[in-house]
């Protein structure tokens, strides 16, 4: 049952209408009630035994003045259940049960006529998937499961024609255990790969637990970033306290790492990435307690960039807005690592807030709810 208390007619509702008669109802009640409201019709949820039809419900809003809008879709897409913009989501397949590219491709007309003008794709590389793709083996492709990076051409160019930019996200920090930089990383004979990852002296120093010994031949043990399947690449530790095994961020391998970073970044910007959401931004070097060491890391890229990319954006997942900029980074991708964030403005309602670790306001006043 609805509470009308907590309904105000100075405010205006959004009122979903899909299968059943229930919503109708609800809307009609309301209606008649003179309060002040708009619909959205999903008709993709509609069933075949549905009394309900786009018409129906668009005929109800024309004679009585409420502004209507159409949710598109199809029985098909109803079956498989419910839908995001990530490319591995069912709303967006054509490979088997998995969302690609090409089906992104295919819903741009949706997206722009919602008024978005630029997407974030979530990773999309060849990937073992332990990590929902953040586990990646191969920077410079595809994975077989979204298409290929001939499809990935092509929704920039067709995003580009629709005035749509798109953003890429970028796994700096770790790559998959089966990428092959860190197979070779892990054999015994020194090669370029062998401190492309950060590894102790020896299998039994775990350095305070952050890495795992007894995987490879060589002898030592690779640090983990989040994930065991995620080792962390090697961009150097700002402040050195083994230095039998550990780098500072101006050795040539650590400088190396850096490079093939960037290298990957001006691939995908060929293929017509506008930007990129760069995954652990803050954290790619090792003990750097004061954060100047990466702010200046960053900083040095962001020149490259001003100078051959400077429509190109670099978003951070940082978390503290004031070293993102100072690094160089346009946006700040806020997360509730080191501020609370979107949880103070958003989230302070009490019945949300029962453990108290939000501080700050809630979105909604006690005289608002959701319909």
């Amino acid at each position: 049952m609805l509470d009308e208390s907590l309904l105000d007619k100075n405010r205006k509702y959004l009122v979903g209408v899909s299968g059943g008669v229930d919503s109708m109802a609800l809307l009609d009640m309301l209606v008649k009630k003179a309060y002040n409201v708009f619909v959205v019709h999903y008709n993709y949820h509609f069933r075949e035994d549905s009394d309900l039809d786009e018409n129906l419900v668009r005929s109800y809003c024309q004679n009585h003045h409420l502004p209507f809008y159409v949710r598109q879709g199809d029985k098909k897409e109803y079956q498989k259940g419910n839908f995001e913009m990530l490319a591995r989501e069912k709303r967006y397949a054509f490979y088997k049960e998995i969302g690609d590219l090409n089906g992104i491709t295919e819903k741009l007309n949706y997206i722009k006529d919602m008024g978005f003008t630029a997407i974030w794709l979530n990773p999309f590389y060849e990937s073992s998937y332990r990590d929902g793709g953040y586990d990646v083996t191969d920077f410079y492709k595809v994975g077989k499961r979204y298409g290929t990076n001939a499809d990935f051409k092509r929704l920039c160019t067709i995003a580009h024609q629709k005035g749509i930019k798109v953003c890429v996200d970028l796994v700096a920090g770790h790559t998959s255990l089966e990428c092959e930089w860190f197979k070779k990383s892990c054999c015994t004979e020194k090669n370029e790969y062998t401190n492309r990852y950060v590894w102790t002296d020896n299998w039994l120093n775990i350095y305070n637990g952050e890495c795992i010994g007894g995987y490879a031949q060589r002898n030592g043990a690779y640090m983990k970033n989040f994930f065991y399947c995620q080792p962390a690449l090697n961009y150097g530790f700002a402040n050195i306290d083994e230095p039998s095994w550990q780098l500072p961020p101006e050795h040539p391998d650590c400088r190396e790492t850096k490079r093939e970073f960037i290298n990957i970044m001006e691939y995908w910007i060929t293929l017509g990435a506008d930007g990129f959401r760069v995954d652990l931004a803050a954290s790619l070097i090792k003990n750097d307690y004061d954060g100047r060491a990466i702010i200046k890391f960053w900083r040095e890229i962001r020149t490259i960039f001003d100078e051959k990319y400077p429509e190109c954006v670099l978003i951070s997942e940082w978390s503290h807005p004031s070293h993102a900029i100072a690094a160089g980074f346009h946006i700040d991708f806020l997360i509730h690592t080191v501020f609370p964030a979107y949880t103070s403005l958003f989230r302070a309602e009490d019945e949300r807030n029962v453990p108290r670790i939000f501080f700050g306001n809630s979105f909604l006043t006690p005289e608002e709810t959701v319909i």
